[in-house]
């Protein structure tokens, strides 16, 4: 279910770009509100990454899951029956306000839900369902603008999450924590504060996990904005074509950090504590990734850059799931993962914002991508060795008096 809900997330976000020509269009959009519009549920996204992962731990995951997907539906139906091009970027803020809880759900659900050993594989296997829904709705936005409209095609694009939100509030049950002593149970402990949370940002492993996070989120960002762009850039490919290829890219990607994290669980097992695995795995797919990105400018042709950025694309994504894992290995208790992944995604996704703003203008300054390549091959060094040095004392919250 949360698989699905992740996929649904970016497949909502992307649907827009595949309506753009038609939205420009009627609108009369310039390039410049254009950029706010695809733009505008990124920054709120952001901002509120950890408000609510505090407020799903509070209330729950049940109500805070059929809430928020229903709520990002709500304002794609919104959006699509709007007349100005105001509303619609209204209703884009809205979007992004739905889908903030996402990710601190996912890692709550997956750490109640499962061992250490399986968190890598469960990770990875839940961020490459962004891939999937990345691909998925850019390509059925397409079609269904090109036979419907984009209006109705965005209306039919929201139904699912309807859906998805009313048999989440049937199925799944929130898990309260009790504490046994003896044979007496007791109430479970208070609650940390909003500013005891926060305190784990004077942590060593938390910043050493938030580096190698945002490395890799640069990477993720860059290829997202700029893949199609480059192709049509590089090899003179049309749009349509260039999008095609990247959608299959991103779905390499996906296939290609789930078998990876499959792979490495298994051969791993009884080799020591799931923490330095996690450790080490982080740090190797991070190096191999960037000697990829590295050579990705010298491919020849627009199957090469498919291959090539599609297994950089794996190994980030297979590294980026052991870094979560990793983060919920060293938290103490593990059960305020959502809050803490929250506050973590505040920074990551923050310096993946920054990527295709930093690459558009050494594009512009230079006319090639080689040095925005570099750029992105260097955070991912940056990110390998901080995850090798800083991520090897525990993360520990106190429920009462603060932070140590």
């Amino acid at each position: 279910m949360i698989m699905v809900m992740c996929a649904l997330n970016y497949a909502d976000r992307s649907s827009l770009s595949a309506s753009m020509p038609l939205i420009s269009q009627e609108f009369h959009l310039s390039p410049s509100s254009v950029g706010w519009l695809l733009s505008a549920s990124l920054w709120i996204y952001i901002l509120l990454n950890f408000p609510s992962a505090v407020l799903a731990e509070k209330y729950g995951n049940r109500i805070m899951g059929s809430l928020s997907v229903a709520f990002w539906s709500l304002a794609m139906v919104a959006g699509a029956l709007g007349g100005s091009y105001g509303n619609l970027l209204v209703s884009r803020v809205l979007l992004g306000v739905g889908e903030a809880p996402t990710f601190p759900i996912g890692a709550s659900v997956i750490n109640r839900l499962s061992s250490s050993g399986e968190r890598p594989v469960l990770f990875t296997v839940f961020m490459a369902s962004m891939q999937v829904g990345l691909a998925l709705g850019t390509a059925v936005a397409g079609a269904l603008t090109y036979v419907y409209g984009w209006r109705l095609a965005t209306v039919i694009l929201a139904l699912p999450g309807f859906v998805w939100a009313l048999v989440w509030w049937v199925r799944y049950r929130d898990h309260r924590v009790a504490v046994h002593v003896g044979t007496a149970d007791e109430a479970a402990p208070p609650r940390p504060s909003v500013l005891q949370l926060l305190a784990i940002l004077r942590k060593r492993s938390f910043a050493g996990i938030v580096i190698s996070g945002a490395s890799g989120n640069y990477m993720n960002f860059l290829m997202v904005s700029w893949l199609p762009i480059y192709m049509n850039h590089k090899f003179g490919l049309n749009m349509a074509v260039a999008g095609f290829d990247a959608s299959l890219t991103y779905l390499a990607a996906a296939a290609i950090s789930v078998i990876l994290s499959v792979a490495i669980t298994y051969l791993s097992r009884g080799y020591g504590s799931t923490t330095a695995s996690n450790r080490v795995v982080t740090s190797v797919l991070f190096v191999i990734s960037a000697f990829l990105v590295m050579i990705i400018p010298q491919a020849n042709s627009a199957m090469a850059v498919v291959v090539g950025v599609g297994l950089a694309l794996g190994f980030v994504r297979a590294g980026s799931g052991a870094n979560q894992a990793l983060l919920n290995d060293l938290l103490v208790p593990s059960r305020y993962i959502g809050s803490a992944f929250g506050l973590a995604l505040t920074f990551t996704n923050s310096v993946g914002m920054v990527a295709p703003i930093v690459t558009g203008y050494i594009v512009e300054r230079t006319g090639t991508f080689y040095a925005a390549f570099c750029v992105a091959s260097g955070l991912l060094l940056v990110g390998a060795v901080s995850s090798f040095f800083y991520t090897r004392t525990p993360i520990e919250i106190l429920e009462s008096g603060g932070t140590t």
